[in-house]
């Protein structure tokens, strides 16, 4: 494992790929070892893990990821995005204007409730089919 967000136990040198996993593993196999100085939890934060730096403020985080959400939601940032149907730019929020005053194309959002997963998968299938397109969300448990 040579990934940039590896954690690795100063003990025996074994390596985890989540900051979780080091803390069981010191907590059982290390106990007399200072856990909170070896793997920090996010409230005690080892500043070393947080390498991936905003480049439009100051926030820091531990997973490139969690970097690029940040930059999705960020109120202070302003993403420039490029529209889809011709080469104008525009900010994240102001896209959806270009949308539809150049391209008249109207977003509209709807609200759905489903009894169950399986009834959302389902919906979602039938969706995918019908406008050929494929909707997919990476989860991923982040360690820090």
């Amino acid at each position: 494992m040579s990934d940039i967000n590896e954690f690795k136990c100063i003990e025996c040198e074994k390596k985890f790929k989540f900051l979780k996993n080091l803390r069981a593993h010191i907590k059982t196999n290390h106990p007399l070892l200072k856990l909170d100085e070896i793997a920090p939890t996010k409230k005690q934060k080892n500043i070393n893990l947080y390498i991936f730096t905003c480049d439009q403020c100051t926030k820091s985080h531990c997973d490139q990821k969690n970097l690029i959400e940040h930059k999705k939601v960020a109120p202070t940032i302003e993403i420039i995005v490029q529209c889809a149907m011709c080469l104008f730019t525009a900010t994240y929020k102001n896209i959806n204007i270009h949308y539809e005053k150049d391209h008249n194309i109207i977003q509209s959002v709807d609200s759905f409730e489903f009894e169950s997963i399986d009834g959302f998968n389902n919906w979602k299938h039938e969706i995918e089919l019908s406008t050929q397109t494929l909707h997919v969300k990476k989860f991923d448990q982040n360690p820090c």
